[in-house]
């Protein structure tokens, strides 16, 4: 979300959870091991940097719930350190980007360090001042939604999705989960009731499978995803549909030509309006995301929650060209 959004009254509200950064970032400073320099350096992507926007989602789930957002820094820090691990270990298992921590420790001390980081993230959950029932609810729900994401994830390197519906299925657990725990995990951590806390779980189910199309369309027709090779949802529905050109993609995948076919693959996706399938797709978990805030009682943390959703979306059309569902 940009900084400067032209409601006064929405930056009145983001500025009101922004004001808990330093506390996110002291408290993960505050257990970092002194004894794991390599630990160290990593945190410093968080510690010594500005924090990045989706901070904002445990903190504003609280308060959407009718919570205190004080109440989820711990959940916040823990959720920024979760996900800095599962990048790490991503990178590693598909080894696709030269310049990440694989490349440079090699993938045993990747994977290593990966699995410290999560030790990590529950290390900062247990040493809170929640009551013990509302601090095992958390707990659990961290542990859920891992055990989700990490099915995902295994399904994705085991053999891949072999239809849109494995492939749907496949995002929401790797990508959607993670949004839906750090969402869920500020609710709890601020005592909000069970309805509450399923609301904002579909919110952030909903908002990180949009969040992950839009990162692919752009990784497709903006960013460098054919170049290096990777196969992602938009090149997937390619795959996995009915189409002329499906069996020259196939040929392409399989001979490992993406990089050197990279323009021809855009026009064989763009021959069977992929953009503009997923586009609608996106649309729909937008809706659904929204849907689901409708009965949160915290006006700053709903609106905030909103907004987030809202320019994700508008950003997604500007990405392709103004395509719209």
């Amino acid at each position: 979300m940009p900084a400067t959004d032209p409601d006064p009254e929405l930056l009145r509200s983001m500025e009101r959870f922004r004001a808990l950064f330093p506390e996110v970032r002291a408290l993960i400073a505050a257990h970092a091991p002194p004894g794991f320099p390599e630990m160290g350096r990593a945190l410093a992507h968080i510690i010594d940097r500005p924090l990045p926007p989706f901070t904002l989602l445990p903190l504003c789930s609280a308060e959407a719930c009718g919570g205190d957002p004080q109440e989820a820094i711990p959940v916040a820090a823990s959720w920024l350190v979760l996900n800095l691990g599962m990048r790490l270990l991503d990178d590693a298992q598909d080894q696709d980007r030269p310049g990440g921590y694989w490349a440079e420790l090699g993938v045993p001390r990747a994977t290593n360090l990966a699995g410290a980081l999560a030790v990590l993230a529950f290390q900062i959950l247990e040493r809170n001042h929640w009551p013990e029932r509302r601090a095992r609810r958390v707990r659990a729900t961290f542990g859920e939604e891992l055990l989700h994401i990490a099915a995902g994830q295994d399904s994705d390197l085991r053999m891949g999705p072999s239809t849109l519906a494995d492939c749907w299925r496949t995002l929401e657990d790797k990508n959607g989960r993670i949004f839906a725990l750090g969402c869920a995990g500020g609710a709890i951590a601020a005592g909000a009731a069970e309805p509450l806390v399923d609301a904002i779980r579909t919110y952030g189910l909903h908002l990180g499978v949009a969040l992950q199309i839009f990162d692919d369309l752009e990784g497709v027709w903006e960013g460098e995803d054919l170049l290096c090779g990777r196969i992602t949802l938009p090149l997937l529905y390619g795959l996995l549909t009915e189409h002329p050109g499906r069996q020259e993609l196939e040929h392409i995948v399989r001979e490992r030509r993406l990089a050197a076919s990279a323009a021809r693959v855009r026009a064989i996706l763009d021959c069977i309006d992929t953009r503009r399938f997923l586009v609608w797709t996106a649309a729909k978990e937008h809706e659904q995301a929204l849907e689901a805030l409708r009965g949160c009682p915290g006006r700053d943390g709903r609106a905030v929650l909103q907004a987030f959703a809202t320019r994700l979306f508008a950003q997604m059309e500007e990405i392709i060209g103004g395509c719209a569902p």
